[in-house]
């Protein structure tokens, strides 16, 4: 049955409709990934850059309705908006998140709020920018996407990161859970960790509760 929510594509003789629940609704996220990310996931090169071939390919097709391309394309761009948000630097300003991103649990708020911004940056994708299925399924059937450099990705992902925690008002939100931070917000045995439970229970020591976690932490892609 159709949804409200279905990206919709207007050829000359038919219309598609792209569910937003399913995989392929991210294809127009993955076609922004440089390569040098998607070398992470190296099945996911061959992935055809034209969307009439890709969906010519029933192998390609399958491998995308897989949970490793949908792993690949979130935890990317969860890592790099992670990068881009601020948090309050204690003077009246703002800063970086500090310390690298592993240091973080999975269950630290403001991960999570990473993957909750992917929405918005798909819907801007699709209204936006040059990637949307309207405009992929307009390509020439020779034509292939070139891979965006490393330099336009990072500034599309800053930008539209910058604009979508103001358009949502996400900052106060951000502020709160960043000067709110919990000891179980950290992760294994490292310096920023331990700084931080010295400031929350004058010990070098926490006992720490085990809990299962099936979120991804940002994923282990950019370092890999």
């Amino acid at each position: 049955m159709a949804s409200e929510r279905d990206f919709i594509v207007l050829l000359p003789h038919e219309m598609i409709r792209i569910p937003q629940e399913s995989n392929f609704a991210w294809l127009t996220m993955f076609y922004a990934l440089p390569r040098e990310l998607v070398e992470k996931r190296p099945e996911c090169l061959d992935i055809p850059r034209n969307i009439v071939k890709l969906m010519d390919s029933e192998k390609h097709m399958k491998l995308i309705q897989g949970d490793s391309f949908l792993k690949l394309v979130w935890d990317c761009y969860a890592w790099g908006i992670w990068q881009a948000l601020k948090v309050p630097n204690g003077k009246g300003g703002y800063k970086e998140i500090t310390g690298d991103w592993q240091n973080y649990s999975g269950d630290f708020p403001i991960w999570r709020l990473t993957y909750d911004i992917l929405r918005y940056f798909r819907i801007s994708y699709e209204t936006e920018m040059e990637w949307s299925f309207q405009r992929l399924f307009f390509m020439p059937p020779d034509m292939n996407l070139p891979w965006l450099s490393w330099r336009h990705f990072s500034n599309l992902i800053f930008n539209l990161t910058d604009r979508i925690v103001e358009q949502q008002k996400l900052q106060p939100i951000i502020d709160t859970v960043w000067e709110q931070r919990q000891p179980e917000d950290y992760t294994g045995y490292n310096l920023k960790r331990g700084e931080f439970l010295r400031k929350w229970n004058h010990s070098r020591h926490f006992q720490h509760v085990q809990r299962h976690n099936n979120m991804s932490a940002g994923g282990s892609l950019p370092t890999n």
